[in-house]
């Protein structure tokens, strides 16, 4: 017989369809509700690092990538600026109508003369009835730019600028500051100016 003390054991016959089970320690609920929302933050917080990571870090791999933006906003600059050297057109397709906005009289005549000889299609003169302007102008229409360039510098004006609804390809407008076309005839300005504009055309193109 054993020595061991007497307890509730003891009590349980030997022949008994009882078995014992191991209770382990309970867990405290309010413990663990604290344990399990820490773990989800922290996994929240890896998976916005990671989404951070991969929306830097294909820029950090690209170190040309401001240039590269650089280049394609500057490149319709570029563009506008090749246009007004493109050649123009042959005089005799442009429409053009002729203003006085303030000069000596018949002087829209005067400028009519000298564009028809150099073979522009002058479809009449009149006075200005436009807002006062304090200087001579060349008005053309959406395509014309460079037509209006060359018109411009035949006629010795500073101005031009594009006008929706314009009412011919190319506006003559004489502003008081206009005292005849300067420096012999428009038609040689003309041709002077379009010279000048392929001999700059010639040495842009690279050679073969």
């Amino acid at each position: 017989m054993n020595s061991y003390p007497r307890d509730e054991f003891d009590d349980v016959p030997e022949d008994s369809a009882r078995r014992g089970a191991y209770r382990g320690q309970q867990i405290d609920q309010s413990t663990s509700r604290g344990g399990t929302i820490a773990i989800l933050c922290v996994g929240i917080l890896g998976l916005l690092l990671g989404a951070v990571m991969f929306v830097v870090q294909p820029r950090t791999l690209a170190p040309d990538a401001p240039n590269n933006v650089s280049a394609a906003v500057s490149a319709p600059a570029s563009g506008s600026s090749n246009e007004s050297q493109q050649t123009p057109k042959d005089p005799s397709e442009i429409n053009v109508k002729i203003y006085n906005a303030g000069t000596y009289p018949g002087a829209a005549s005067e400028v009519e003369r000298e564009m028809k000889k150099a073979g522009y299609n002058v479809t009449g003169t009149s006075n200005w009835k436009g807002e006062s302007i304090p200087y001579s102008m060349v008005y053309y229409a959406n395509g014309f730019i460079a037509e209006a360039n060359t018109v411009a510098d035949g006629l010795g004006f500073s101005y031009f600028e594009e006008q929706k609804d314009a009412p011919a390809d190319i506006s003559v407008v004489l502003g008081p500051d206009f005292a005849g076309i300067p420096e012999g005839s428009f038609q040689e300005n003309v041709a002077a100016q379009e010279t000048a504009t392929a001999s700059a055309t010639a040495s842009e193109t690279p050679a073969p």
